[in-house]
């Protein structure tokens, strides 16, 4: 039985993040492989060191040593442990804060493991500085390949790791989940509302801290938000406005706050912990509009009506290669979504390859 060393950032409250973790282990536990699955983030490491950051755990240096103390655990597995290879994503990972981590994981990998290392469903960003540069060539040098899930970032690699022909484009890592393989598909949680929406709006300070679409005001950005539910509710539906992560709840609180008394009545905020909690709400309902991309890909998964609220250009990307598809009267959901799982598909097997 073939094992593998994970590295990514499902371990944290971000039920996004939750769903790319649950698609690479059912993934690996149906091709039969063992399998650790490790954080990247040094603030994920510790379980409170957000809340703790104007108590215990306030300095840089404070947090990297809790990062260095946790990741022994991994150095123990890539060490004693033979591993057939280092699987790194899915998710935004190359990121400007995770590109010296990956690195230094895959050069220590690279030491005590004759393995291969496989950057899998990965998004990234632009403007990145020499030195960024630098740290992405080292990092594809030293990769068997690197499978990004969107074409900015492919083409993003290609400028900046010119002559690497191991880079390759591929579906979200989370289109592997379908209702016929994932264990939350038997769930019941009661009958669906008549004609219902879910919002999932990103918090104001997550919408800033991730948008590069176009330059919102707060006050801007609110009133996007209050015009979905208005406008939904306006149209006879009912709407439940959920988060995925515990900074979106908050902000979701906010926004039914602020609402007019007549939109309250057709208005309701439900807190989401995990994703059994999202899957129950997406029972009762047919409509999702949200800016978080996962959200949006489950409720594809789901067959439901979705609709993207634009924030960054991630986003508007996601919406020319997968939405506006899924969104065509002419299509065949079933069929489209299929085709998404098997691109998932052939990946993994190249990977693992199974015939060995």
């Amino acid at each position: 039985m073939k094992r593998y060393i994970v590295l990514n950032a499902s371990l944290t409250d971000n039920i996004g993040d939750q769903l790319i973790g649950e698609a690479i282990k059912i993934t690996l536990r149906e091709k039969k492989c063992e399998f650790d699955i490790h954080e990247l983030s040094a603030s994920y490491y510790f379980p409170n060191c957000e809340r703790l950051n104007n108590t215990i755990i306030q300095f840089k240096t404070a947090r990297y040593l809790v990062y260095i103390i946790y990741n022994i655990k991994v150095l123990i597995n890539i060490i004693t442990k033979n591993n057939n290879g280092l699987i790194i994503g899915g998710g935004q990972l190359l990121k400007k804060q995770f590109l010296s981590r990956i690195k230094i994981w895959v050069k220590i990998y690279n030491i005590f493991n004759r393995g291969e290392v496989y950057l899998v469903g990965v998004g990234g960003e632009g403007n990145y500085s020499n030195r960024e540069i630098l740290l992405l060539k080292s990092i594809a040098k030293n990769s068997k390949s690197i499978y990004v899930r969107d074409q900015i970032t492919m083409d993003i690699l290609k400028k900046c790791c010119k002559n690497n022909a191991n880079i390759h484009l591929m579906p979200d890592v989370v289109f592997w989940l379908s209702c016929e393989r994932n264990q939350y598909c038997n769930i019941v949680s009661g009958p669906k509302i008549k004609q219902s929406t879910v919002l999932i709006p990103s918090s104001y300070e997550s919408m800033k801290k991730y948008n590069n679409y176009n330059s919102l005001s707060e006050k801007d950005y609110y009133k996007i938000i209050l015009d979905h539910i208005k406008n939904e509710i306006n149209n006879n539906r009912e709407v439940i406005i959920t988060n995925t992560t515990r900074e979106d709840y908050n902000y979701s609180i906010e926004v039914f706050n602020s609402l007019p008394e007549k939109y309250k009545k057709s208005c309701n905020v439900v807190l989401s912990k995990s994703i059994i909690d999202l899957l129950l709400i997406y029972k009762k309902i047919n409509k999702v509009i949200s800016n978080r991309m996962h959200a949006l890909i489950f409720a594809m998964i789901n067959d439901k009506e979705v609709e993207v609220v634009l924030r960054n250009i991630k986003l508007e990307q996601f919406n020319n290669e997968y939405l506006k598809r899924y969104n065509s009267k002419i299509i065949d959901r079933d069929k489209y979504l299929s085709e998404l799982h098997n691109k998932v598909d052939e990946v993994w097997n190249t990977i693992i390859d199974t015939k060995t």
